[in-house]
């Protein structure tokens, strides 16, 4: 470990978080002034140790009982609570010829850190309209710089420190 411990390593970790958080809002706040921005209403990307990514099969049943059947499915690849997250899904196209199956996409954040996420923009004074994540971002910012096209097969790799998303 190091040889001496600063005054700022001695601070309450709870401490640290806070003023943290609060430099975070003051540059988002500053970074909008700067651009002569005096109403914003952003879109915002959590952070990917925020969210969980789970792909899987599961029986095909009718379209109106899907949302259920996924959260009551999805139980088996998360560690939590699903009434303390914010989920989303989307049941992707399939080539399979047998329409037994359906493969889904889950993404998934928990409450608080959605929440906390959100606040920054808040204090910020910024509206924030959409959140995403970032293997969806970086597919529609390519779409939207016209480098690939919605009808394209296209795969884009995202490596992060510590995860790898395909999209």
């Amino acid at each position: 470990g190091p040889a001496f411990v600063s005054k700022e390593d001695k601070e309450d970790p709870a401490r640290k978080q806070i003023s943290h958080r609060e430099n975070v809002s003051f540059a988002i706040k500053e970074g909008l002034k700067k651009m002569n921005i005096k109403s914003a209403n952003v879109h915002t990307i959590l952070p990917t140790s925020d969210v969980m990514i789970r792909y899987f099969s599961m029986p095909n049943i009718p379209r109106r009982e899907q949302e259920q059947a996924v959260k009551f499915e999805v139980r088996k690849y998360i560690p939590f609570k699903i009434d303390k997250l914010v989920c989303d899904f989307k049941v992707l196209p399939t080539v399979s010829r047998s329409n037994r199956n359906i493969e889904v996409f889950f993404v998934a954040a928990a409450k608080d850190n959605l929440s906390s996420h959100l606040d920054l923009f808040k204090k910020a004074d910024a509206d924030a309209v959409g959140v995403d994540i970032i293997p969806f971002a970086l597919v529609k910012t390519l779409v939207l710089c016209r480098k690939i096209s919605p009808k394209d097969n296209a795969a884009v790799l995202y490596i992060d420190s510590d995860k790898i998303s395909a999209s």
